[in-house]
Order: C-alpha cells, then structure tokens, then sequence
C-alpha cells in the first residue's frame, strides 16, 4: 500500500489554484460557520465525554521518628544494634561471673579501693596480661 502512495503525482498548478479558490469561498461564506446553539451543544457533549478528575489527595503526614528510632537509624538498623546488644550481654556476664577472680593481686584492690590516685601505667605487666 504503501508503494501505491509513492506512485500519485503532485497536483498541477491549475488544481492547487482552484483548490485555494475553493478553500477562500468556504472561509467567506457566513453560512458555513457554526452558530452558538450547536457550539454549545458540541462543547456540553465534550464536557460530559471527558472523564470525572480525582481530586488531588493531601499528602499524609508524615510521623516523625522518635528517638529511639533515630539512634537505631544513627547505628546502622537493628542489624547493627542487636550486635551491640549481645556484646554487652556477653561482656557483663563475663564481668559478673568473672567476679573477685578478676582482682588479681595489687590490679583490682588498687582501682576500687584508693585513696591516692591510681594511673594505670602505675601497674605492674600482668595488667595487660602480658604475663610477668
């Protein structure tokens, strides 16, 4: 089809002259243009076809966060904040069981009971485990 198209010549210039002749006398003529009463029914017809818009929804308010929230966001998520959970649970019982075990000789008498102060470069090697 699309072939037949291409095989159509170009109007000769009689043809475009008549057809401009023709378009000129349909402008002019008061008779062709469209009175009030069919434009308003054309544009009421047009009114009822178009489709009923949606009114535009409010955005819903967004809840802030609270602050509990915002510290577990600041961590890294829950991921992150039940691994800190299980280190502390972990590190306290350790501490708690460990108990007087822990205060080895001079190390834990000397930093709970003092009434000089204590540095703890002032303690012996085995401070750090480092054997003696």
């Amino acid at each position: 089809m699309a072939d037949k198209d291409r095989e159509k010549t170009p109007l000769a210039r009689e043809d475009e002259a008549l057809l401009d002749s023709l378009f000129a006398a349909a402008k002019d003529d008061a008779a062709a243009d469209p009175t009030p009463d069919f434009m308003a029914r054309v544009l009421a017809d047009a009114e009822a076809a178009m489709p009923v818009s949606n009114p535009v929804a409010q955005a819903a308010e967004v809840p802030r966060a609270s602050f509990v929230a915002k510290a577990v966001a600041l961590l890294g998520g829950w991921q992150s904040v039940s691994g800190l959970a299980a280190a502390t649970v972990a590190g306290v019982w350790i501490g708690v069981a460990a108990g007087p075990a822990m205060l080895q000789s001079d190390i834990g008498t000397s930093l709970i009971v003092s009434s000089e102060e204590t540095y703890l470069s002032a303690l012996d090697a085995s401070y750090a485990f480092l054997g003696n």
